[in-house]
């Protein structure tokens, strides 16, 4: 049976202790799945972390009046954004905490940029025309032909991103079941609105970027395989604590 003896020091329940070398590598090996573990939690942390002043509401002459003239009882709504960004792939802006005052036409939405996005647009168009984030030109545009210029604007920073809290005023802002839904000459339903935030350098003509921000409606097939529009819904905003003209 001597045959076998190999095989009963392997199957004999004894652990073969580690040397010094081993124990090094295994917890450099540690140290690495931690580090990379921590780096893409800090990554999605990061990219949903807006400061607070970005995400409340921002209170121009126009809301405070208003604030106060209702004693505080202000209508808000908001919308979640479906596509919070404005390339799929590069992703150079992003949109979130839309708010919506109807009742004096105002519309706010906080945008965000990398540093690193940043600098790869300083690249294309260069530092002089670029030469920093006061050199965006900010538009809202809406589907029924109408441009609004921006009223007001608030700037932050947090880590490697830069924030601006964008209002607008004097705009016409339907909600959802206030659209008048007809059929068109095409067979396919209309009516209704949908507003983006369109980014301009000074001298370029065209957008740099265009930021879905608001839509009453969704289009989509019903069961019998025709194009439908399909309202997607608001909801109201109840404000918090920040949410206070100073």
């Amino acid at each position: 049976m001597e045959q076998y003896e190999h095989i009963d020091e392997i199957y004999d329940g004894t652990k073969k202790k580690r040397g010094p070398l081993g124990t090094v590598m295994w917890i450099l090996l540690i140290i690495a799945i931690v580090s990379v573990c921590a780096m893409v939690l800090f990554r999605i942390l990061s990219q949903k972390y807006y400061p607070s002043e970005m995400k409340e509401l921002a209170f121009n002459q126009v809301l405070s009046e208003h604030y106060r003239e209702k004693d505080g009882d202000i209508k808000v709504y908001t919308q979640k954004i479906r596509a919070p960004y404005d390339d799929p792939d590069e992703g150079n802006f992003f949109s979130a905490h839309l708010y919506l005052i109807p009742e004096i036409g105002q519309l706010q939405v906080t945008l965000r940029y990398n540093d690193g996005r940043f600098a790869a647009l300083q690249e294309k168009y260069g530092t002089k025309v670029l030469p920093n984030g006061t050199a965006f030109i900010f538009r809202l545009q809406s589907s029924d032909g109408t441009t609004y210029e921006l009223s007001d604007s608030k700037r932050d920073e947090a880590l490697m991103y830069n924030y601006r809290k964008l209002t607008f005023d004097g705009v016409k802002i339907p909600l959802p079941k206030e659209c008048e839904i007809t059929q068109g000459e095409n067979g396919r339903e209309q009516g209704s609105v949908y507003m983006t935030v369109d980014i301009f350098l000074e001298g370029i003509k065209e957008p740099i970027a265009r930021l879905p921000i608001y839509e009453t409606h969704i289009e989509n097939k019903d069961k019998s395989g025709d194009y439908r529009l399909y309202e997607y819904a608001d909801k109201d905003y109840t404000l918090g604590e920040g949410d206070r003209p100073e």
